[in-house]
């Protein structure tokens, strides 16, 4: 029955790369899902539907193959493309960069995993770069009405605390 398994998976693999390849994705992601009821220890296949899971916008099934993909096969640099791929896409820039350089350990030529590490690394740093652009003309020292407040009084009749709100 393994082998029957085996085969089986391999057939419907087959299959679901032919429609991976014609763009068919939701069709493709059946056939990997059919192909994993048959034999659920194959990484390759939990990539395939994690890749046709992404080009579906489908990001949280995406990352859920990708990680069993890892899991799977620890050793295998595209189970963390994807998995980066997907936590990328969820703003965790940080976290898919990671992904990408646990990757490139395994693969060091591997282009897709060294531009999207680009891409997280540029998101990366705008981020931090914007966080220290603080617009300092909003600074206004304080008016004579705040400091009457801050001292504990009331403030008077039509007093603007700094400005209009």
């Amino acid at each position: 029955a393994f082998m029957a398994g085996k085969e089986e998976a391999a057939r419907l693999k087959a299959e679901g790369n032919e429609l991976f390849r014609a763009d068919k994705f939701a069709e493709a992601a059946d056939k990997y899902s059919k192909a994993i009821e048959a034999d659920s220890t194959e990484a390759a296949l939990f990539s395939n539907r994690a890749a046709c899971y992404a080009s579906l916008d489908m990001w949280p099934e995406s990352l859920q193959d990708a990680t069993t993909c890892i899991r799977l096969r620890p050793d295998w640099a595209k189970g963390y493309f994807r998995r980066a791929l997907a936590v990328a896409r969820d703003w965790r820039s940080t976290e898919a960069r990671s992904m990408c350089n646990r990757g490139l350990v395994l693969d060091k030529d591997s282009k897709e995993l060294k531009d999207l590490r680009m891409q997280c690394q540029a998101t990366v740093s705008r981020f931090f770069s914007n966080a220290c652009d603080v617009d300092f003309r909003m600074d206004t020292p304080p008016n004579e009405d705040f400091k009457t407040v801050f001292k504990g009084k009331g403030p008077s009749k039509g007093a603007q605390i700094n400005g209009p709100a």
